[in-house]
């Protein structure tokens, strides 16, 4: 039996999971720099560190903006009235699922594999377009496998890949700001 209600918030198990892959990544990357280097040649090492540095820096850069766009938020999916309720700290929205113009799911690779093989496969992210309300924007550190959950609650979605890092556009991230202080 389907569930009619399903509740997501952001929860320090899904801020620690996507970043505990860049963690282990860093740690494994430094490891293997140090240890090929301990001839005294210390080239690995600098190259391990000109890799580790942007990539660190990207995804904490993304990590951020993740928690910008979704701080202290929380989401409700109700199937029986056809809701969907979306509050933060500073606003609270009920909007009927028949508003939804179209969902579209941005990841890089395919999120229904969950491949987690670099720190910014773990991010991805779902833009809810409404026909009368502006989009909103609901991340990985809300709702951990977006895909999957559209699945069992069978909303149809849009998919969107990038190749490297699923990045929220800046307009995005600022409307969705600028929708919680309205």
């Amino acid at each position: 039996m389907m569930k009619k209600v399903s509740q997501y918030k952001v929860n320090f198990t899904n801020k620690l999971l996507s970043l505990s892959i860049l963690l282990i990544s860093d740690i494994v990357f430094l490891s293997a720099g140090y240890y090929l280097s301990n001839n005294r040649n210390y080239k690995v090492l600098l190259y391990s560190l000109y890799f580790i540095i942007p990539i660190t820096l990207l995804t904490l850069y993304n990590y951020l903006n993740y928690i910008k766009v979704n701080y202290l938020a929380k989401l409700a999916i109700n199937l029986e009235s056809d809701e969907i309720i979306y509050s933060d700290k500073y606003k609270h929205k009920s909007i009927h699922i028949k508003e939804v113009e179209k969902i579209i799911v941005v990841s890089t690779w395919d999120s229904n594999g969950f491949n987690h093989k670099m720190p910014w496969f773990d991010f991805h992210y779902c833009k809810i377009i409404f026909k009368k309300e502006k989009p909103l924007i609901i991340t990985s550190l809300l709702i951990r496998n977006i895909p999957k959950e559209l699945d069992k609650l069978g909303l149809e979605y849009e998919k969107k890949f990038n190749w490297f890092m699923a990045l929220i556009k800046k307009e995005d991230i600022r409307n969705q700001i600028q929708s919680k202080l309205l």
